[in-house]
């Protein structure tokens, strides 16, 4: 790989690591992220400066990721099988810091919404979200106006 590529990833590697982490069962995040970065190498031959090496690197990243979810629908695990998992006296002794909560109401999300709310979080603006997700940029606002208030009820209701 060349030194240019290993370098863009590192720069991206925190986003790149969110996405596995999502679209994967807690095991297997690390094989999500290998076939994201191997996808990533694979395609950076065809990577044009149209758009930012970062919009391109979400489209290749979330289709690889829509990829794995489909091959075994098992895989994507969800906040009940967190919570079955953990110990009622564990989560009562361990507050949970906000990125927890975020990572917890992003796993609840549709896998549209959940590329919304990573790419909002990651200062997309409306337009570039939908350019990658290939949605208008109306109903990017539309639905991050509704996972905001997901949120809110969620958070508030916790």
């Amino acid at each position: 790989m060349s030194p240019h590529f290993l370098n863009l990833i590192k720069q991206q590697e925190q986003k790149l690591n969110f996405i596995a982490r999502r679209y994967s069962a807690k095991n297997e995040s690390d094989d999500l992220y290998q076939e994201i970065v191997l996808q990533l190498w694979r395609s950076f031959q065809s990577f044009s400066a149209e758009s930012t090496f970062e919009t391109w690197m979400y489209r290749v990243a979330l289709n690889t990721a829509y990829s794995y979810v489909r091959k075994d629908k098992t895989r994507v695990s969800t906040v009940s099988d967190v919570l079955v998992e953990t110990e009622a006296s564990d989560l009562a002794s361990s507050p949970a810091c906000q990125a927890d909560l975020l990572l917890q109401f992003a796993e609840t999300l549709s896998e549209t919404d959940s590329a919304i709310l990573i790419m909002y979080l990651d200062n997309f603006t409306s337009e570039q979200t939908g350019d990658v997700l290939g949605i208008s940029a109306n109903a990017v606002r539309q639905r991050l106006n509704r996972i905001k208030t997901s949120f809110e009820q969620s958070t508030l209701g916790a």
